[in-house]
């Protein structure tokens, strides 16, 4: 991830680039601090976010896992289509959690 200070400054010279736009020095510096202050906010900070992403997703596999035991007993009844896509579903956005984002 590129420093917060370069993303800004790269940031502002996009915007000087635009034919339309002409800013200020002081607007300049408003925006340069905004991008950095939103760069410098990381969601690997916010680790309550992400507990509670993994929680949902948890008892979401675990009770359609549940619910596919407990309709196995059951000859009747079968599991239907939705629930097996959301079980997957689940499945692949718990892994994508976890995976390891690729180098910009």
């Amino acid at each position: 991830m590129k420093n917060s200070k370069t993303l800004a400054k790269n940031a502002i010279s996009l915007i000087d680039e635009l034919p339309d736009v002409t800013l200020s020095q002081e607007q300049k510096a408003e925006v340069e601090k905004a991008i950095q202050k939103a760069a410098n906010y990381s969601m690997d900070r916010d680790k309550w976010i992400y507990r509670i992403a993994i929680s949902i997703l948890g008892v979401t596999i675990i009770a359609v896992v549940g619910g596919g035991i407990v309709l196995a007993f059951d000859t009747s009844l079968s599991l239907p289509e939705s629930v097996v896509a959301l079980g997957a579903t689940a499945i692949g956005a718990l892994a994508g959690l976890f995976a390891r984002p690729p180098d910009a």
